[in-house]
């Protein structure tokens, strides 16, 4: 009625036709956070901001050297839901006993408070419990300072299914810790945007386990994933340029309003 210009930020990924193909009519601009957003959505009316990372994050400098301790540490961080797919890492992580590799942790971040998954969380540690890996797998539980835990970590990664981007991926590369994710959702658009570590087929547990056993071996050079994760997040994922791209998409839409007064 007051023929102002509506924008959606469209920050998820559903299946509902209502989301992809009805809303998407009724807004001048939608702005999705990954290319994978953006397709399940009908329309020409949407460009792709992704999401950004606070650079004062990473002013301290990283806690370990790379398998300092000759440990390699991996974190995993989020919600403890199913569609996260912890149980596909810790089934990669036991190949790694399986084939004598035991110099290995594995930081499960998060809880069931969000989603109430206390059933799957339950199921992990049975999991853990039944392939001996207790004094390997460390349910960390929730923390304040995420980024912190990052830190102490070599390697991080982000398995979840259909994942609309991954900002725990980018607090990782931003803390120069290389990821592995899977190629799903909007997780390998950031690897391939950063090359900050690995895109692993999707839900696939041996090409995982094998990811992390070159990592583990020393086979691939950690720092150079490191200070190229590190160098691009810094540069594509900063906050500013990422509030500078909504500012101009902003400016844009308001230069068509203005012009088509003008015309009337």
């Amino acid at each position: 009625m007051v023929k102002s210009k509506l924008v959606w930020h469209h920050r998820d990924y559903t299946h509902l036709r209502m989301f992809n193909l009805v809303l998407p009519k009724f807004f001048d601009q939608v702005i999705c956070i990954s290319h994978f957003v953006a397709n399940s959505i009908q329309g020409s009316n949407k460009t792709i901001i992704y999401n950004g990372v606070d650079p004062e994050l990473a002013l301290t400098p990283k806690s370990r050297t790379f398998m300092e301790d000759d440990t390699l540490v991996i974190g995993t961080f989020g919600r403890i839901v199913e569609w996260k797919r912890y149980h596909l890492v810790i089934e990669a992580v036991k190949k790694l006993a399986d084939n004598k590799r035991y110099n290995w942790k594995l930081l499960i971040v998060g809880d069931t408070s969000v989603d109430g998954s206390d059933g799957y969380y339950n199921d992990l540690i049975h999991k853990v419990t039944e392939y001996g890996l207790a004094e390997n797998v460390i349910f960390y539980g929730y923390s304040h300072k995420p980024l912190d835990v990052m830190k102490e970590c070599d390697l991080t990664i982000n398995f979840s299914l259909n994942e609309p981007f991954g900002r725990v991926i980018i607090e990782s590369l931003l803390v120069q810790t290389p990821v592995i994710v899977s190629d799903s959702g909007g997780a390998p658009e950031i690897i391939r945007e950063t090359r900050g570590g690995f895109i692993v087929k999707d839900g696939d547990v041996d090409e995982l386990y094998r990811t992390i056993r070159r990592v583990y071996d020393k086979v691939v050079n950690h720092q150079e994933l490191s200070d190229q994760g590190y160098f691009n997040v810094m540069t594509d994922f900063n906050m500013k340029t990422i509030a500078q791209k909504v500012e101009h998409t902003y400016h844009l839409l308001m230069a068509q309003n203005m012009k088509s007064e003008a015309a009337g």
